[in-house]
């Protein structure tokens, strides 16, 4: 059985993806109506990537909080790669200028790394 905090940050997670979906949705309408499926495979990559990311930190900082600072550390990096060859291959891809994905993907990956730092953060400090 779940927990309940455990299901509250869940919660709390999809409710904050659901917002950026909207926004992003928005943004592709005042583009292009061609971003539509972008932003769903934008999406889809970001709620994986950062909520992944967020939940198994909160546990390895309880596992061993000694090494706090190497956790962050390498969730930067695999952040920033998988980032990276997401959206060249997103860019290859895609049918809609390259310059109107990139804007989308930043917009919801930069939306996800604040909250996704905010709650490493909180982790971090209890």
């Amino acid at each position: 059985m779940i927990n309940k905090k455990l299901f509250l940050e869940i919660r709390k997670f999809i409710t904050f993806a659901l917002i950026v979906y909207l926004f992003n949705f928005l943004l592709a309408k005042y583009f292009h109506e061609n971003l539509f499926e972008e932003v769903n495979i934008i999406q889809i990559f970001c709620v994986l990537l950062f909520g992944g990311i967020i939940f198994i930190s909160k546990y390895l900082v309880e596992l061993i909080p000694d090494y706090v600072v190497f956790i962050i550390m390498g969730f930067i990096g695999i952040k920033m790669v998988v980032a990276a060859l997401f959206i060249l291959l997103l860019v290859d891809y895609s049918d809609d200028h390259e310059h109107h994905v990139i804007i989308v993907f930043m917009t919801n990956y930069f939306m996800h790394l604040i909250y996704s730092t905010k709650k490493i953060v909180s982790y971090i400090q209890k």
